[in-house]
């Protein structure tokens, strides 16, 4: 019986092996965002490094920045 469940084990294992073989080994997040404006306000808006601070979501975030 106690060698029963060890070989049960041992497959269900090599199994779970086996199926993370065949899994990514990366993972890709990614994040959009629809901004009703022309492109050629936003592009001006972010090309300009001295208005940083009024679109950045990480200045609140650290005040030591």
């Amino acid at each position: 019986m106690l060698m029963t469940i060890a070989i049960v084990v041992v497959v269900l294992f090599a199994g779970l092996l086996l199926y993370a073989t065949t899994r990514p080994s990366y993972i890709e997040v990614q994040r959009t965002k629809s901004i009703k404006a022309p492109p050629e306000k936003i592009v001006a808006f972010i090309n300009d490094f001295h208005r940083w601070t009024t679109w950045s979501p990480y200045e609140g975030r650290d005040p030591a920045m």
